[in-house]
C-alpha cells in the first residue's frame, strides 16, 4: 500500500493544481479532480501514473517512516567522519565600518596575535584528514588583517594542505595588490560583499570610520567590485533588508543588474535582517498587497539573478539555478553549523559551531585551538538534530530547513528560526513552474 509523503505541498494555479515536494525538489501540474483522487482521497492511480508519483517521491511505501527517513539521511552528512574540511577563521574582529544592524555589535575589537594564528596553523593541520581545506576569510573586516590572512594561508600551505577559500568583506581595501594575493597565496574563489543601500544612504549605514567628509565610499565599492570582476574571480553581493523598508533594495538590485550587465561571474540577491527589535519575515504580518520577501524575490528574478543567464557561468549556483535562488533546493542539513567537519574560530582561537557566535566567549564555545574540540552542550545543540520547535514535525519544509537556525532562535526569539521563505511558499512553488515551464 501507498501513501502521500509529508513533504508534498500542493497550490492552486488557475484551474490546475501544482504540487512540489520539497524533499525530492520534483514538481507536477494536474487537473484539480485528479489532485482530489490521489492526493485528498488517497486512491492509487494506474500503473503507469502511479510508477510516476513514486518515483518523484509523491506516493511512499505506507509503512515508511519518513521523519525517520530523513533524520538517517541528515545524520549521515551531520557524524561523516572526514576531520575538518572547512573553517570560518575571524581574522580580527577589526572593523572600518559601523552597520547598525552587525551581529557583532558589542563584541571587543582586537586583531589577532601570532601566537593564535600559529595555534590554528596547527589545529588545522593536525584535524585535516583529507588535506583540502576551504577557509572562509571573516571578519571584522578581514582586509583589516591581511599580514594574518598570509601567515595563514602561507603555514597550511607548507603543512601541505590544499587550500581554497572564501571572502565576507565590505570591499572598502580592494586594490590589486590585495587581488594578486588573492589569487596567487588565499586561492579566493568568491568575494561576498554586502550592498544595502545606494550613494548617500550606502555611506549612512555602513558608517566607515576615518573617511574623509569629500569621499565617497559607495562609488568607491563599486569601483573595487569592478576590479576584483576584471581580475577573473566570482562576486556575490548580499543586499540586506529591513521589511518594513524594501525600496533601497529594490534600487540596489536594479543599479546593479545595469551596472554589471553581461558580467557571468556576478550574482545579488536580497536577504531579510535578522536582529533584535527587527520585524520578523516570518513571524510579522505585512499589510501590503505581497509580502516584502516575495516582492524582492520578483524582482530579482525579473532581473535576472534568480535563474541567471546574463549573469551565470556553468552553474555556478549548485543545483538547479531557479530551485537556489528562491530558497527552494532540498538541503541535506540546515546549515553548515551542524557538520562535524566545520568549525568557527575567532580572533582569539576560540572554536564555536557558527560564525554568528564568534567572539562571544565561554557561553557559546566549544574549545579552543590550543587544547581542541571540546564536546560539550555548545557543540552538542549544533549536531543534535532536534528540530527548533515541536510542530516543525508536521511542516513540509523539514527537507528545506531540517528544523531551523538553532543561533538565530536562541539569539533574536520567536520564529526568527524558521527559514525566511516560510510565509510565502505557496507563492515560490507558483514562480518555480513557470520558471521550468520556459
Amino acid at each position: 500500500m501507498l501513501k502521500v509523503s509529508k513533504y508534498s505541498i500542493a497550490v492552486e494555479d488557475r484551474d490546475k493544481i501544482i504540487v512540489f515536494n520539497t524533499l525530492t525538489s520534483s514538481v507536477i501540474r494536474m487537473d484539480k479532480d485528479v489532485y482530489y483522487h490521489v492526493f485528498v482521497l488517497n486512491e492509487i492511480p494506474d500503473d503507469d501514473t502511479c510508477k510516476i508519483l513514486v518515483d518523484m517521491g509523491y506516493l511512499v511505501d505506507e509503512s515508511l517512516n519518513e521523519d525517520f527517513r530523513l533524520m538517517m539521511y541528515r545524520r549521515k552528512y551531520i557524524y561523516a567522519d572526514r576531520g575538518l574540511t572547512s573553517a570560518v577563521i575571524a581574522v580580527t574582529t577589526e572593523c572600518n565600518a559601523r552597520c547598525y544592524y552587525c551581529y557583532e555589535n558589542g563584541i571587543k575589537r582586537e586583531p589577532m596575535d601570532t601566537e593564535t594564528v600559529d595555534g590554528i596553523i596547527d589545529f588545522l593541520d593536525k584535524n585535516s584528514k583529507s588535506r583540502k581545506l576551504v577557509v572562509q576569510w571573516f571578519g571584522g573586516e578581514p582586509l583589516c588583517a591581511v599580514n594574518i590572512i598570509d601567515r595563514i594561508a602561507i603555514g597550511l600551505k607548507q603543512r601541505g594542505i590544499e587550500l581554497s577559500s572564501l571572502i565576507t568583506t565590505n570591499g572598502f581595501h580592494i586594490n590589486q595588490e590585495i587581488l594578486y594575493k588573492a589569487k596567487t597565496i588565499w586561492n579566493i574563489k568568491r568575494f561576498q560583499i554586502p550592498l544595502d543601500a545606494l550613494g548617500k544612504e550606502y555611506n549612512r549605514i555602513k558608517n566607515y570610520v576615518n573617511v574623509n567628509s569629500q569621499d565617497n565610499p559607495f562609488n568607491l565599492i563599486i569601483k573595487n567590485i569592478h576590479l576584483i570582476l576584471d581580475e577573473g574571480f566570482h562576486v556575490n553581493i548580499r543586499t540586506n533588508f529591513n521589511p518594513e523598508n524594501i525600496e533601497p533594495t529594490r534600487d540596489v538590485l536594479n543599479f546593479l543588474a545595469t551596472e554589471f550587465k553581461g558580467e557571468k561571474k556576478f550574482f545579488a540577491y536580497p536577504e531579510p535582517i535578522t536582529g533584535i527589535g527587527m520585524p520578523s519575515v516570518v513571524d510579522t504580518n505585512f499589510t501590503g498587497q505581497i509580502h516584502p520577501y516575495l516582492d524582492l524575490l520578483l524582482e530579482a528574478r525579473k532581473l535576472g539573478f534568480l535563474c541567471p543567464t546574463l549573469l551565470m557561468e556553468d552553474n555556478y549556483l549548485e543545483g538547479g539555478e531557479a530551485l537556489s535562488g528562491i530558497k527552494l533546493n532540498s538541503r541535506p542539513t540546515g546549515c553548515y553549523a551542524t557538520l562535524r567537519n566545520t568549525i568557527a574560530i575567532d580572533s582569539k582561537g576560540v572554536l564555536y559551531k557558527c560564525h554568528r557566535l564568534l567572539g562571544r566567549g565561554n557561553k557559546y564555545s566549544c574549545g579552543d585551538v590550543f587544547k581542541g574540540i571540546v564536546y560539550n552542550d555548545n557543540y552538542k545543540k549544533f549536531c543534535d538534530d532536534t528540530p527548533c520547535y515541536k510542530e516543525c514535525d508536521k511542516c513540509a519544509l523539514m527537507p528545506l530547513c531540517h528544523g531551523g537556525c538553532k543561533v538565530k532562535k536562541e539569539l533574536y526569539g520567536g520564529h526568527n528560526a524558521c527559514i525566511a521563505i516560510k510565509s510565502i511558499v505557496k507563492d515560490l512553488i507558483r514562480v518555480y513552474a513557470q520558471e521550468i515551464n520556459k
